[in-house]
């Protein structure tokens, strides 16, 4: 598993990790995939159950490329440029800021480092 950092317009450092496609499956699809979290969950809910069981390594295991985003706050994503973790200014955000800032930081991200035009 890879580890990479996404920045996002308004400064947060979002955790994103990626399972690249088995090279030794059958079927090499090789199409990104980004899977993402309900609120207050991570990107761990789709891998916690181990190889062969959960979904993230099951749709690697098939030959897709697997990235597990991570919103802003939650483990993974307790990062920002200027702000402290423990200001009110870094917790001063709701869902329309992950749908607005995050959703399409991760999803630019993917589709810059897998060079693919669209992603599932």
């Amino acid at each position: 598993m890879e580890e990479h950092q996404v920045l996002t317009e308004d400064g947060y450092l979002l955790g994103l990790y990626r399972i690249p496609g088995k090279r030794n499956s059958t079927i090499s699809k090789n199409h990104p995939v980004l899977m993402m979290h309900s609120w207050f969950s991570s990107c761990a809910d789709y891998v916690l159950i181990g190889p062969g069981n959960a979904l993230g390594y099951l749709l690697a295991d098939r030959g897709y490329d697997v990235w597990l985003g991570n919103a802003r706050g939650n483990r993974y994503s307790r990062r920002h440029q200027k702000l402290k973790v423990r200001s009110k200014q870094f917790w001063d955000f709701s869902i329309h800021e992950i749908g607005y800032y995050d959703v399409p930081a991760l999803i630019d991200y993917v589709l810059e480092k897998s060079g693919k035009k669209k992603l599932h």
